[in-house]
């Protein structure tokens, strides 16, 4: 059996940002353990009848490695309103991002 290290924060922030045409959804997840920690930042841009985008960045750090280590991944998506409209139907997404 594995043990899990202890967790002393975690935390998951939604922020919204609403503009003319546009809908920004920017979540983050915050987790520090006594080794290492781990944040995942996800960022949501909807411009209307024009495209979606979507960037994800993890950072995760250990604190006893020697040098220490700094993992960072990012990854963007990007798809056109149209396309995303026609998947929504099969793949159920929030309703609140593609109406």
């Amino acid at each position: 059996m594995t043990m899990v290290p202890p967790r002393y924060l975690f935390d998951w922030s939604v922020l919204n940002q609403f503009g003319r045409g546009q809908i920004g959804l920017m979540q983050s997840l915050q987790r520090v353990m006594p080794g290492c920690i781990f944040l995942l930042s996800r960022l949501t841009l909807r411009v209307d009848h024009v495209l979606f985008r979507t960037f994800d960045t993890r950072l995760y750090h250990s604190f006893h490695s020697s040098p220490p280590l700094v993992i960072r991944e990012t990854v963007g998506l990007e798809a056109p309103y149209d396309y995303i409209r026609k998947v929504r139907t099969t793949f159920s997404l929030p309703i609140d991002l593609v109406t």
